[in-house]
């Protein structure tokens, strides 16, 4: 299998495929069939963990064809692998990479970007298991070079080959223009993909009020507590129940030096048993789940949405979330200096709050009023932007609220 290594992702678009020696922030682009561990097998001195955490994959089997993935930094790339498909694994006393001469290991040390979760779905065991087996108060924190006891027989998992969740190729040329994607549920319908596009920012909004409204939420599954789905089957396109996901394609017209192309991001709704305890005040506003929208080095730029019934009167859209915008992971995260990198706008109809600067590594609003004349359908939401191709580009999003005002 040729391995296709570039060294930056503007060369994706342009068609550049470099086999060679690979360096800092290169990347690869994942083909049919591939697996994370026939992927390690083209590079020296890394193993398909490596290649998860490097990424954030927290499920091993779930990759996409034209998915780019990191490679981590001092990976060589290897002209000949050997054709055998092993993920590299722990050894028997527990070790997290190298060779696995026991398929079925009684302990697991803990490596960096480890969860319980990621070390539950790598040995087909639960995280209840492993709580229960070493005796964890508290789910989210381990630490790096803890033991663990893993239950008796299992076996370590091999990740599966590549799951085609779209018609991409490995080289994908993005559209001249924005292609808004409408969303389609499987048991909860999204809002009808004929309604009217998202406005834009040069709209008058009302002036929102200068103290958070209070009452009713009327908006739909506001908290993202009641289920999710995997828009048109796509296993990275999870979103709320009751919700519509929109994405930008083609050239973002900001012109940045590092990548003027937006592409499609992921999403997913996730519950605090996915993130560590510690950081759950960042990312929850409200509830037991969040909504994760994010990409590595790519442009994003997102709308996500819900049409709603609604009666004269005036009303306040408030969106909520944590901008989680990182230009690099030397020495812990380092997030974007550019106050720009991460932008929202709340709109309701044909009135919007105007593109807002969102806190970088904070958590940050952004609300909108708006009066209905008549009884109405009206198209709610936010629409979300990160401008830089940055190593991620993410929000964390919760509690959105709509409210009436009188």
């Amino acid at each position: 299998m040729k391995k296709q290594l570039i060294g930056t992702i503007l060369a994706i678009f342009i068609g550049l495929s470099l086999t060679q020696t690979a360096f800092a922030d290169s990347v690869y682009i994942v083909q049919p069939g591939d697996t994370l561990s026939n992927i390690a097998l083209g590079f020296d001195g890394i193993s398909w963990l490596d290649i998860a955490r490097a990424n954030d994959i927290v499920n091993p089997n779930v990759i996409y064809v034209g998915q780019v993935l990191r490679i981590p930094d001092g990976a060589v790339s290897n002209p000949n692998p050997t054709p055998t498909i092993t993920p590299a694994t722990g050894s028997g006393s527990g070790s997290g990479s190298g060779s696995n001469n026991n398929p079925n290991p009684a302990t697991y040390t803990v490596q960096a970007g480890d969860n319980l979760y990621r070390i539950s779905l790598r040995f087909n065991t639960t995280v209840d298991s492993l709580i229960t087996l070493n005796g964890i108060s508290d789910r989210g924190v381990i630490y790096i070079g803890q033991v663990l006891q893993l239950p008796d027989g299992v076996v370590e998992s091999q990740p599966t080959p590549t799951q085609v969740a779209s018609a991409a190729t490995a080289t994908p040329a993005p559209a001249a223009t924005a292609t808004p994607v409408p969303a389609a549920a499987t048991n909860t319908p999204a809002p009808a993909a004929t309604a009217t596009p998202a406005p834009q920012p040069t709209a008058t909004p009302v002036p929102p009020a200068p103290q958070p409204a209070t009452g009713t939420n009327l908006l739909k599954n506001g908290s993202f507590e009641e289920g999710h789905y995997n828009q048109n089957g796509i296993p990275e396109l999870q979103l709320p129940n009751n919700w519509g996901f929109e994405w930008d394609e083609g050239n973002t017209g900001f012109g940045n030096e590092k990548w003027d192309v937006w592409i499609r991001p992921e999403t997913r709704v996730l519950s605090k048993a996915f993130i560590p305890s510690n950081e759950h005040g960042l990312y929850f506003f409200g509830g037991e789940h969040t909504v994760k929208i994010f990409k590595g080095f790519g442009a994003i730029s997102v709308r996500m949405y819900q049409d709603i019934e609604l009666q004269p009167g005036t009303y306040q859209l408030t969106i909520r979330g944590y901008s989680d915008m990182v230009q690099s992971y030397d020495g812990g995260k380092q997030f974007a200096s550019d106050p720009s990198a991460a932008e929202g706008l709340a709109f309701a109809g044909g009135t919007n709050s105007g593109w807002q600067a969102m806190p970088i590594g904070q958590r940050g609003s952004v609300s909108v009023n708006f009066t209905v004349d008549s009884p109405q359908v009206v198209r709610v939401g936010a629409s979300l932007r990160g401008r830089f191709a940055l190593e991620n580009n993410g929000f964390f999003v919760d509690d959105w609220t709509l409210v009436k005002l009188n």
